[in-house]
């Protein structure tokens, strides 16, 4: 008698495309702010499909506030910022605070770092909320001493949607993230439940059962009967998958 597998598999089909509570940390003198207030926001390359103002803190204290209408298939406003030569080698969290409105409630932010030859350059997509929340990113493994900058973009996803964006904190600092901060990535699959589970039997492999998309808005899936039918919002070069998992007795097959 063979014995009966119970694995779960997460299948992705993947194609290159281009949650969260409120309890702020403690900002200490070792922190690094960074100095996103007076940095230059710019739209992307086709500036035509984008149009954005920009409201700067008058006040240290004030936020930066970006309003934007964008009809372009992959737009988005965005700022770099240098760290010349910042020693930020013990640096465990990035620290992000604000809000973030789309009509089409979507509302990406993307963080990326860059840095010296060597360095793997990681990034993180999530969802902002409306209500102002502090968001944190776990960056102790990334070796920051080779960065070299951190780009923010902000909606980069839809083809059509106006927005405001409001951001009031933005630092790098040794505590190590606050579990209820953190930033929960918009590309994670959701964890399925009994329904979304395909299950296969040593006679029947039934893995097109149940398709999702992952989280991250790029795939819209309908089912009409036995065939599902998939269409996309491809994004500039970032990742996108959509999802099925299967679990159930493997023996039988090769």
């Amino acid at each position: 008698m063979k014995k009966l597998l119970s694995v779960l598999l997460a299948v992705v089909l993947c194609f290159t495309t281009g949650v969260l509570a409120a309890c702020t940390p403690t900002e200490t003198e070792s922190d690094k702010r960074l100095d996103f207030k007076t940095s230059n926001w710019m739209g992307n390359e086709e500036a035509g499909e984008m149009t954005y103002s920009v409201t700067k803190a008058i006040k240290a204290e004030d936020p930066l506030v970006i309003s934007y209408q964008k009809n372009g298939a992959w737009q988005y406003v965005r700022t770099v910022i240098g760290f010349e030569e910042a020693d930020l080698k013990q640096m465990k969290t990035l620290v992000l605070k604000g809000t973030m409105t789309t009509d089409t409630n979507d509302p990406i932010i993307t963080l990326k770092f860059e840095g010296q030859e060597g360095f793997t350059n990681p990034e993180i997509h999530f969802y902002m909320s409306g209500t102002e929340k502090t968001y944190e990113w776990d960056v102790s493994s990334f070796g920051l001493d080779k960065a070299t900058r951190l780009i923010i973009f902000a909606e980069g996803n839809r083809a059509t949607a106006n927005g405001t964006i409001t951001l009031s904190e933005l630092y790098l600092t040794e505590n190590a993230v606050n579990p209820a901060n953190a930033i929960v990535s918009a590309k994670k699959a959701p964890n399925p439940t009994d329904a979304d589970i395909n299950v296969i039997s040593a006679t029947a492999a039934g893995i097109n059962n149940n398709w999702f998309d992952s989280n991250d808005g790029v795939y819209t899936i309908t089912k009409n009967g036995t065939q599902f039918n998939v269409s996309y919002a491809k994004k500039s070069n970032e990742y996108g998958s959509m999802v099925a998992y299967v679990k159930g007795d493997w023996s039988s097959y090769n």
